[in-house]
Parts: structure tokens; C-alpha cells; sequence
């Protein structure tokens, strides 16, 4: 007789969804298609990220070297987020999407509440439902979707757990001003900020770590460095958390030929401010245009 798999399956399993990523099936199946779909950088990567991996691929047969030992490559992540504690201070991800699944896989607990700005990327609401978090969304109060410390503090109660934004905010693009992130900081409870797309916007607030052990940065390998296809996510915090995350961390996740990629693209800091130059152009360009309509 069959088993009831039904009855099996956990059941934030059953509460949850697929993602729907058939525009990226029908972006590989039609070439033509202008890929506006995921905010990539249209430009390839730097010449040396392509050598690298060129002449990475003749020594395939052999695993990669553990995250958790990677120390050149978080030394170098370090160096470029302008982190002095070093390695001690990063943990990789298979892109920033495992990042921020194994942030709840971390800390929550079921029954936790995850505060989550509205609207904001959707991978951060579906993620801590698996591991029985619950989410609580925080509608902005202000005009032009923004927030006041008010709207977060009025949802904090003894279940809050952790706070989840992006800055800037993907979709939105506005910043959460830095006083309402000090303020959140000194509440009992993880505060996760996504800069997936900090150097478009010049600003970052990797500064604060170290005077904050609840704070978590969420940096990612594929917006101004233009490697979206080689996954990788970079989690920054102080070492304690870092330490608990590595507990739940895959072994060997992030590939090899991602590790040499992202070497090559850190030691060529000129390609990666170039495509940040372009880009803004081209959105203050078409910011403009859009405002004559």
C-alpha cells in the first residue's frame, strides 16, 4: 500500500509555496528577451573573473575548499566591506538567498516573530514561515513608503524575534534612515539588513558592527559585481554570530568555481566601480525621462 505522504510532510511545508521562476526559464529559452526580469547587470563579467574560472575548470574533479576555511577569500570580502576583524567576521552562502535561510534556521524558534517592511523582497517572508516563524508586517505610515520608529516599535512585543529589511529596498529603492536602524539596534531582539544593492547607493552601514553584536549584513556577489550566476552571499556580523551560524551551515556549499570567481572580481575594484557608474547613469537617465512623461 502507498504511504500517505500528505501526512508526512511538516507542516510549514504544506503552508508554504513554490517560487515562481518561469520568467527565468523563458529568459534562457528565448535569447532575445531583454532580461529586466531579476535586476542583473547587463554587462559580462570582468575579463579577469572569465580567466580565472577558465583556468579553474581543469581541476574540477576536486571538492572545494569549505567556506569555513575559506580565510583568503573572506579576508579579501573583509578588506573590500572595509572590515577589520577579518575572516572571523564573515560566513558564505550559496547567494544571498541561503543567507537569509539559514538566518532563521539560526534563531528562530516556532512561534518567533519576524518583522518585515511592506512591501519588501519576497524570499524573506517565505523563508522563517518554514521554520515556524511567523511574520509580521509593518505598513509605512509616511508617504513614499516610509517608515517611522513608531511603526516598527508598536509591533514589537516579547515573541519579536528578528527584523528583516533591505537598504536600499528592493522594490521600493528608498533607505531606512540611520537613526530608526540605531534605534532598532537597541532593542532586544536580531536586526538583518540586506545591502544587496549598497554600492549603487553609495552608502553602507557595515561601521556599526562593530559596536553592535545583534546586527547581521546580508552582501551579495551578483548586482555591481555582475556574478549572479556564480551564487554566492556573504553574511557579516561579529564572530559570535557568525560561529552560530556556521553550525547550521551546509558543508562545502559555495563551489569552487565560485570562490575563484569572486577572488578575480575583488581584485579588480576598477571593473566593479565602472559597472556602478554606469548603471546609476542609466537609472538618474531614465529617472529623469520617466519625471517628463
Amino acid at each position: 500500500m502507498p504511504v500517505n505522504l500528505e501526512e508526512k510532510i511538516s507542516l510549514a511545508v504544506k503552508a508554504g509555496k513554490l517560487y515562481n521562476l518561469g520568467h527565468f526559464h523563458r529568459a534562457w529559452k528565448n535569447p532575445s528577451l531583454k532580461r529586466l526580469m531579476g535586476n542583473e547587470l547587463l554587462y559580462p563579467p570582468s575579463p579577469k573573473v572569465i580567466k580565472a574560472v577558465q583556468r579553474a575548470a581543469a581541476q574540477l574533479q576536486y571538492y572545494p575548499e569549505d567556506p569555513g576555511t575559506a580565510a583568503e577569500l573572506k579576508d579579501a570580502i573583509a578588506e573590500y566591506l572595509g572590515i577589520e576583524g577579518g575572516k572571523e567576521w564573515i560566513t558564505l552562502g550559496n547567494g544571498s538567498m541561503e543567507i537569509i535561510d539559514m538566518l532563521p534556521r539560526t534563531f528562530l524558534n516556532p512561534g518567533d516573530e519576524v518583522l518585515l517592511p511592506s512591501p519588501e523582497y519576497s524570499p524573506y517572508s517565505r523563508r522563517p514561515l518554514l521554520y515556524g516563524g511567523v511574520i509580521v508586517d509593518v505598513v509605512p505610515s509616511g508617504g513614499e513608503f516610509t517608515y517611522s520608529l513608531e511603526d516598527f516599535t508598536s509591533r514589537i512585543n516579547s515573541r519579536t524575534k528578528m527584523v528583516i529589511l533591505s537598504r536600499p529596498n528592493a522594490p521600493v529603492g528608498n533607505m531606512v534612515p540611520i537613526d530608526l536602524i540605531e534605534s532598532l539596534l537597541c532593542e532586544d531582539l536580531i536586526l538583518v539588513v540586506d545591502e544587496a544593492y549598497a554600492e549603487f547607493s553609495g552608502q553602507s552601514i557595515c561601521p556599526m558592527l562593530k559596536d553592535h553584536n545583534n546586527l547581521i549584513i546580508s552582501r551579495t556577489f551578483s548586482k555591481a559585481m555582475g556574478l549572479g550566476g556564480i551564487r554566492l552571499g556573504v553574511a557579516v556580523a561579529q564572530p559570535k554570530i557568525i560561529e552560530f551560524i556556521e553550525h547550521i551551515r551546509v558543508p562545502l556549499n559555495v563551489s569552487q568555481l565560485t570562490q575563484v570567481a569572486a577572488m578575480a572580481a575583488l581584485k579588480d575594484p576598477g571593473y566593479i566601480q565602472g559597472n556602478v557608474k554606469k548603471v546609476t547613469q542609466s537609472r538618474d537617465y531614465f529617472y529623469e525621462k520617466v519625471k517628463e512623461v
